[in-house]
């Protein structure tokens, strides 16, 4: 076969395979879409329905406005899920099922809340008895909200289950059809070269033995090569060539014609030459030739990977084309004539680093040891790695940041997953609980106890709903089994939500008692004035309720808040994490694992978890009830607040600064803030902190909100700056996010007033001004700049 067909047909399957690659990639990301898609939609199912419960709530609300303003947002989420739900399309027996029971139970919760209505309205022609019978039902449907919300929790987080498994099998899919494809390229092209090398260097070699031979004298010698290429063709014309000088004699014709001869074999020889550095051209990968390390040549690829021009690389050492610390172990590989494919991480002359794969190969030519290596840039490949890793872990931060506690159950009663919620409440990690039996862990016993849930599921298949108190986490506790079911209808365990309802109980417990001397209190009463007794005691009950009411929408929505704030602070740290994890195993293949890179991967570890710990504590102090008032500056609690959301402001390009116009001092991170003796205070750390968080969070939506609205072009700031006059501190924190319309800016304090209908509970800015006024013995306000809003806090100086 001619070598010039040789390299035309190695070219086209080079193309093919290509083509292949590229198509698998389409079709990978098409497939990747929809499934994030789905994802998304059931975030979004999760976020409406613990909306709704928080709607539930408020629709207990006596007032006119509160009731219109619930019923409205109710129907525009159930409205909103009614479509959203239809978009869903699994494409399993069993996903399907999942989305029916979802269906019907969003249903049947619009369903029970109408009713809580109704026997609101209807409450109002009732006698006494009946009004507690009804109160009594009303408490049941309430209950069963809750419990179906927590079923639809469950029945998403086990579609975003199969949703994952979907994604990850599209994945595995095409990445085994990429590694097959390059793998088959990968060889065809070394044994490619490997021929068409052997096709040129052996036959030349015979050739330059046999010249040799001939030129000595030698006529009678033929030249064994026997060859349907160029090279063939050439040798046959040199043993022509012979057989004509032995038949004639030596004259300066004969002598001229040789020349012409020996002319025309060197230009056959340069050809052959030619179409071999064409085949190295046309190969996807990088071609280097190397003796003793040093670089004799190299194709085009290797200057378009790598950045720098042909001429410039030969005589470079090419253990120069990886990072510094990698250059030994490339200099031993070459050393010891290492065949197999490995990877290393390169470093292009503009600094750039980037992910490689490297397969060489030793080669003895005319005494020497010549090294040829294929190189090839598989950061792509990569990065879609390390994005699967992200995904899974992203998964297990929404699964750990749930604040009930989950776990999911076999057959057996044993554990299969807990998050992280659960397992802190235990004093144990989740990996120590797996394997091991529920009653072991939690209720330190050998056997189910008799009301278990999960027993009971396991008999009938059903799901099950109790309340229990447990005294080895020392609360009280709702506890919701829903079955789990494999493919073919098989019950196979079970997940188990546990939410924390010790504070609930305890209120019942103190109304009970409140109850009780309201009692006696009314005989003496009733025998007084029995009508103003009655009125008295529906106030009490009513101002007590909305307290109540108040309070615990006012700590869920500082809750969420926290939440979020603590899922982006702890994204960057757990990639930083994986990353550590990944690199042992190819240390421990490549035996890089010594004394030094133990210290060096515990101190990375370390130094993360330390961080992630850290932001823990500044979370739990912001929720720390504050019983006693402490001495601080406003300086290090507003740094204490920005570091909490630090994470969220760069993820939405909105940058922050902290002001002491005492000393003249800025800020501009969290990190840098010097305490201030000229802005220190004496009050309750904790609220003013609260404070502060619920007004830089709006300023934070306020700028997104805009943004989003394209009526914000340059970078989104938010600032805090502190003044001192005589005995007064005075804080004002000011945005750019568009300001507050002036026909409401005197209701923002008032409760339930939002500017935003579908966003937040409308009580965020009235608690802050209770709490200032009232608990810190301050005074805020707000007005409206230029460009945005500024709120202005002002509190007595304890210097």
């Amino acid at each position: 076969m001619k070598i010039r067909t040789k390299l035309q047909i190695g070219v086209l399957m080079a193309a093919v395979i290509v083509m292949i690659v590229g198509f698998i990639l389409y079709y990978e990301r098409l497939q990747d879409e929809e499934i994030t898609n789905r994802s998304k939609i059931y975030e979004k199912l999760v976020k409406d329905v613990f909306e709704m419960n928080i709607l539930v709530y408020d629709s207990l609300q006596p007032r006119v406005e509160i009731k219109e303003r619930v019923n409205t947002q109710w129907q525009s989420k159930y409205n909103s899920l009614s479509n959203l739900l239809p978009m869903i399309k699994p494409k399993d027996t069993s996903g399907q099922e999942l989305l029916v029971a979802v269906i019907e139970n969003i249903n049947t919760i619009n369903t029970l809340f109408h009713e809580i209505n109704k026997l609101k309205d209807d409450r109002k022609n009732l006698v006494k008895n009946e009004i507690a019978i009804s109160l009594e039902t009303e408490a049941n449907l309430i209950t069963q909200v809750v419990g179906r919300s927590q079923t639809v929790v469950s029945l998403a987080s086990q579609l975003y289950d199969l949703n994952h498994k979907d994604l990850q099998a599209v994945h595995h899919k095409a990445h085994l059809l990429i590694i097959a494809s390059i793998v088959f390229l990968t060889l065809f092209m070394i044994m490619a070269a490997y021929f068409v090398n052997q096709g040129i260097s052996r036959p030349i070699v015979e050739i330059s033995k046999g010249m040799q031979i001939i030129g000595a004298g030698n006529l009678d010698y033929k030249l064994g090569v026997i060859d349907a290429s160029e090279i063939g063709e050439i040798a046959a014309l040199l043993n022509t060539m012979a057989l004509q000088l032995k038949e004639t004699t030596v004259s300066r014709d004969m002598l001229a014609a040789e020349v012409k001869e020996r002319e025309k074999v060197e230009k056959e020889l340069q050809k052959s030459s030619g179409r071999f550095i064409r085949l190295s051209q046309a190969t996807t990968e990088a071609i280097v030739i190397s003796e003793k390390g040093i670089i004799i040549d190299t194709n085009e690829q290797m200057g378009a990977i790598f950045g720098y021009k042909t001429e410039e690389m030969t005589g470079m050492a090419a253990a120069a084309f990886v990072i510094p610390e990698e250059r030994q172990r490339i200099k031993n590989i070459m050393s010891t004539g290492y065949e197999q494919r490995y990877e290393t991480t390169g470093l292009r002359k503009d600094g750039a680093t980037i992910d490689l794969s490297i397969h060489g190969k030793t080669l003895v030519c005319e005494g020497s040891h010549m090294r040829i290596t294929s190189i090839r840039d598989i950061t792509d490949y990569k990065a879609k790695e390390k994005g699967l890793i992200q995904e899974k872990l992203e998964w297990k931060k929404t699964f750990d940041s749930i604040p009930d506690l989950i776990m999911i159950l076999d057959g057996n009663h044993k554990i299969m997953k807990m998050n992280e919620t659960m397992a802190n409440r235990l004093k144990i990690t989740p990996e120590e609980a797996i394997g091991q039996t529920c009653c072991e862990v939690v209720h330190a016993t050998d056997k189910p106890l008799e009301n278990c849930p999960h027993k009971q599921l396991l008999e009938d298949g059903l799901e099950h709903t109790i309340e229990t108190y447990e005294g080895r986490l020392s609360g009280y506790f709702m506890v919701t089994t829903s079955p789990l079911y494999t493919p073919d209808g098989t019950l196979y365990g079970s997940v188990h939500i546990a939410r924390d309802i010790s504070h609930i109980k305890h209120i019942q417990n103190e109304l009970f008692e409140e109850n009780e001397k309201n009692k006696a209190i009314t005989i003496e009463l009733e025998i007084l004035n029995k009508n103003l007794e009655e009125i008295v005691k529906d106030k009490v009950e009513e101002i007590r309720h909305n307290e109540q009411l108040l309070i615990q929408q006012s700590k869920m929505a500082a809750m969420g808040e926290m939440i979020g704030a603590i899922a982006h602070q702890w994204r960057q740290p757990l990639n930083s994490l994986s990353l550590v994890v990944q690199d042992l195993k190819d240390a421990h293949q490549y035996g890089e694992i010594d004394a030094d890179y133990i210290d060096n991967t515990i101190n990375i570890t370390m130094n993360q978890v330390d961080f992630m710990s850290k932001t823990i504590d500044l979370f739990r102090n912001f929720f720390k009830p504050s019983k006693e008032k402490e001495t601080f500056d406003l300086i290090e609690v507003s740094a204490d607040v920005f570091s909490l959301l630090s994470s969220q402001f760069r993820t939405n390009s909105i940058a922050y600064r902290i002001t002491c116009h005492i000393h003249n001092l800025t800020f501009r991170d969290h990190s840098e803030v010097i305490p201030c003796d000229g802005t220190v205070v004496t009050t309750y750390r904790n609220h003013l902190a609260h404070v502060l968080l619920n007004i830089i969070s709006n300023a934070k939506d306020a700028i997104i909100e805009r943004r989003e609205k394209g009526l914000l072009t340059d970078e989104g700031i938010v600032a805090v700056d502190c003044y001192k006059e005589g005995g007064t501190l005075k804080v004002e924190i000011s945005d750019n996010g568009g300001g507050i319309p002036e026909d409401v800016i005197d209701k923002i304090f008032e409760p339930y007033f939002m500017t935003k209908a579908d966003k937040g509970t409308g009580i965020g800015l009235y608690m802050s001004k209770i709490i200032v006024e009232d608990n810190l013995g301050g005074k805020i306000y707000a007005k409206n700049t230029e460009n945005g809003s500024v709120f202005t806090i002002e509190l007595n100086s304890s210097q």
